[in-house]
């Protein structure tokens, strides 16, 4: 029996070494494998969900020291903010749960008559009040019934202020607003909120009366 110390066996055993291009191999097929595994594991990114525009129906905006009335979303919250000028009328509505506010202003013009720069003048208030932005697009509304011309500007791309609008008739008043978010909105998981929102300002437009005249 040979009992020789076992450094001696491993002196003369013949244990087959790997090929010289064989570490290289495994070190490759082990970075793959890791980067398989970790293209595998990387979660993918998810999507906002889309929120819904609420079918609360209107409220009449109707304040006797405003000389104006009109309607608008019954879920948005009203705050009239005092000013020292009977020409001038701020009112804000709020709407939490997405995180906006709609500034709005009334103002009126103390020419008393018409005269031919009546488009100088509506053009010098449609430039005063559009966003700005990147690209936006004006779309001119029919004729309201008291025959006021009524705007929408859309600002294309991500922006905090997306819409805009104001009815005038081109000189003695105006009244505008302006949407803004507290932070900029997903417009694809707030597309129905952007039309519901678009929609109802039209409404808001179309419904504005004057109480008495500027």
């Amino acid at each position: 029996m040979d009992i020789r110390p076992a450094r001696h066996i491993l002196k003369k055993g013949r244990i087959p070494l790997p090929g010289a291009g064989f570490l290289p191999a495994l070190v490759l097929l082990t970075g793959l494998s890791l980067t398989a595994c970790q293209r595998t594991a990387m979660p993918k990114p998810i999507a906002p969900p889309r929120l819904s525009y609420p079918e609360m129906g209107y409220t009449r905006f109707n304040v006797p020291d405003c000389p104006f009335q009109f309607d608008y979303p019954a879920f948005l919250t009203v705050t009239i903010k005092p000013t020292n000028k009977q020409t001038v009328h701020w009112i804000d509505f709020r709407w939490e749960q997405v995180g906006l506010t709609i500034y709005t202003t009334y103002l009126t013009n103390s020419r008393q008559h018409k005269t031919e720069d009546d488009w100088a003048v509506m053009a010098s208030l449609l430039k005063e009040k559009q966003p700005k932005g990147n690209s936006v697009t004006v779309y001119e509304q029919p004729v309201t019934a008291q025959g006021w011309t009524p705007y929408i500007f859309e600002v294309d791309g991500p922006s905090p202020t997306p819409l805009e609008f104001i009815v005038t008739d081109g000189l003695n008043f105006s009244f505008s607003g302006r949407l803004l978010f507290d932070s900029i909105p997903d417009k694809e998981a707030m597309t129905d909120i952007l039309d519901g929102l678009r929609d109802d300002m039209l409404h808001l437009m179309s419904s504005f009366t004057l109480t008495h005249t500027p």
